[in-house]
């Protein structure tokens, strides 16, 4: 009976969870001109980007993971000034008074614009 109830317990407080934030048909973190985004400029599919924190035993390591960082990481990882069909998670997970992590993801088809490339 113990050891059931012990499993139990540490399975609780393993389970993480994933949150789907919402989608958004553009983003970037720098100006860039609408009229030039075309399929001729898309640099990479599905890039991603991520900002997190951590906990560790109970001190978290920043505030809060910030969207714009991620958004930087994905343009980056993409080489592009521009997102489109851009998705959005917020996880996390947690082993109590041992380790953390929150984090938001960032998805989405990366773009170059004509102007960057002359």
């Amino acid at each position: 009976m113990k050891k059931l109830l012990g499993l139990t317990i540490l399975s609780f407080s393993l389970i993480g969870c994933t949150q789907h934030l919402g989608n958004f048909t553009g983003a970037s973190t720098t100006l860039y001109d609408g009229k030039n985004i075309t399929e001729k400029y898309l640099v990479k599919k599905n890039a991603g980007g991520e900002s997190s924190c951590h906990i560790i035993v109970f001190v978290p390591t920043c505030v809060t993971p910030k969207a714009d960082e991620a958004v930087s990481k994905a343009l980056m990882d993409g080489a592009g000034e521009f997102m489109q069909n851009v998705r959005v998670y917020s996880t996390h997970w947690y082993i109590p008074y041992i380790y953390g992590r929150f984090a938001i993801r960032v998805e989405g088809d990366v773009y170059k614009t004509r102007q960057a490339e002359l």
